[in-house]
């Protein structure tokens, strides 16, 4: 075992349950007894030495995970705009991952013991968990994991950047491994999911969207993420199993979970249409996505301009609102749909948007030679920042009386024009 790591433990009060001196054999019999017992579903693979412990589910057709059904056909290609690639990748490409770890810090010391997988095939959506028994088995562990690994060109996680990748490949590195995790293909669903919630609800973290958005809730087995470190450290130390099923459905959850909410995302993305019951926070998300990604460019149109016909607050604020519209016109105006431009800036001028006010003053002065119009919509914009002051009161009137000067020195010189 890593000194380091049992250093830790012993700091923590927390002391060697099966004694390593004399018989190891004895050791590793009761260790494998243990796991076996905990979770009686679960197998060692022979052609590991019995050293790779797996629990594997298939949820087949008309599993629903909340509202949310996992079943798709797997060779249809996912949405073009996640990745960059050349070559159309399908579902059965993608392969879902989250790890679990010895602590909840990343370092040297700390081991990844369970790794969740998910994938699509024929049969439906697998679960696939590979669970590290005991840490002198971490190197015939981590080579069967980056054999799996290598066999699918696109990794799914949930903040796997910031954490489960990088931790992964630490561990590969120390046991002498070059793996190639950190060049493949990535999709981090919660960058989407902070693009696309940001506004609408007040964490983005998988268990509270999993909820709010897939509408599962987790049953009594759940065991919250902050224990499952401590769980493994125990079952190694004192050889506890009560709580190991617990940590494997947690896992488990976590790798449903991120399948339903990348279909979720997938399926908003593939079909604007479907939007109508979505906040204005969450279109705003989806159609700068869109837009970043440069794809779906006809249905966004075309959504953008049923959206207008009958547009609605629905549970947003107006300011939300607001800031939907004023980026719907600006799209418009892009693809040269200026008079829908124009219908969204006046909607959301009506919702008090300075920016909107400032789009139809530029418009009416630049397009239309119309001083007195361009005018009115300044002054509505003072008239707007006057009745809401903020931190930015100072620095945006400076720069509408400015624009209000330029504009009444254009309307006296074209009077003076005249009057020649």
């Amino acid at each position: 075992m890593d000194e380091e790591l049992l250093r830790r433990f012993e700091a923590l009060g927390i002391h060697r349950g099966f004694p390593l001196k004399g018989n190891t054999e004895n050791h590793t019999s009761r260790m494998m007894q243990g796991i076996e017992t905990a979770i009686p579903t679960g197998k060692f693979l022979e052609e590991r030495l019995h050293s790779v412990f797996l629990l594997e589910h298939i949820y087949r057709s008309g599993y629903l995970h909340g509202k949310i059904s996992l079943e798709i056909n797997p060779e249809a290609p996912i949405y073009a705009g996640f990745i960059n690639s050349e070559s159309i990748v399908s579902h059965t490409q993608l392969l879902f991952l989250d790890v679990e770890t010895s602590s909840l810090s990343p370092g040297s010391g700390t081991l990844v013991f369970l790794v969740g997988l998910g994938y699509w095939t024929s049969e439906g959506y697998h679960t696939h968990q590979v669970f590290l028994n005991e840490p002198g088995d971490e190197l015939s562990f981590l080579a069967y994991l980056d054999d799996l690994l290598g066999r699918y060109p696109v990794l799914v996680t949930f903040n796997g950047l910031a954490f489960d990748l990088p931790i992964l490949n630490q561990r590969f590195l120390v046991n002498g491994i070059r793996s190639e995790i950190l060049k493949k293909h990535h999709l981090d669903v919660l960058k989407l999911a902070r693009r696309l919630w940001r506004k609408r609800y007040p964490s983005r973290r998988l268990a509270f969207l999993e909820q709010e958005v897939l509408g599962f809730a987790r049953s009594e087995e759940e065991i919250p993420s902050w224990m499952v470190p401590e769980i493994y450290v125990h079952y190694l130390m004192q050889g506890e199993t009560q709580h190991l099923p617990g940590v494997f459905y947690h896992n488990e959850m976590d790798i449903l979970s991120l399948a339903g909410l990348f279909l979720y995302i997938e399926n908003l993305l593939h079909n604007p249409r479907s939007w109508n019951n979505l906040s204005a926070g969450e279109i705003y998300g989806l159609i700068t996505e869109m837009e970043r990604q440069n794809r779906n460019t006809e249905n966004l149109i075309a959504f953008l301009n049923t959206m207008l016909k009958d547009f609605k607050d629905q549970e947003s604020e107006p300011s939300e609102s607001a800031h939907l519209l004023l980026t719907a016109g600006r799209i418009f105006k892009r693809y040269g749909m200026l008079s829908q431009a124009l219908h969204c800036w006046e909607k959301a001028a009506q919702r008090e948007s300075i920016d909107a006010c400032l789009e139809l003053s530029r418009h009416y002065e630049r397009n239309q030679s119309d001083l007195v119009s361009a005018l009115a919509w300044v002054d509505r914009a003072i008239k707007i920042l006057d009745a809401h002051p903020g931190p930015s009161h100072k620095g945006r009137f400076s720069m509408l009386s400015q624009r209000r000067l330029r504009l009444l020195t254009l309307m006296g010189k074209g009077r003076q024009s005249n009057a020649t």
